[in-house]
């Protein structure tokens, strides 16, 4: 299993992403959803968030778990 950035591309594989910016991924969800829901408002963060932290957990673990050498294909950091 590979882990850190490809050295030849510069990329960083997508369960790094979700593990290493998962409070940025979840202040911007809390973000979006009180700039597009009224409802939102009336909740707390954690009210909010729900199981989204939960959600990129399990997603990160699956991507790591389904890599090996053979298809490797990092996701590209904005």
């Amino acid at each position: 299993m590979q882990s850190g950035h490809d050295g030849e591309t510069g990329l960083q594989p997508l369960h790094e992403i979700l593990r290493r910016g998962r409070e940025a991924i979840l202040q911007r969800w809390e973000s979006l959803n009180r700039r597009t829901l009224a409802v939102a408002w009336a909740l707390t963060s954690e009210q909010l968030r729900n199981n989204v932290p939960d959600i990129l957990n399990e997603l990160a673990d699956q991507y790591e778990g389904s890599l090996n050498t053979s298809r490797y294909e990092p996701y590209p950091v904005a």
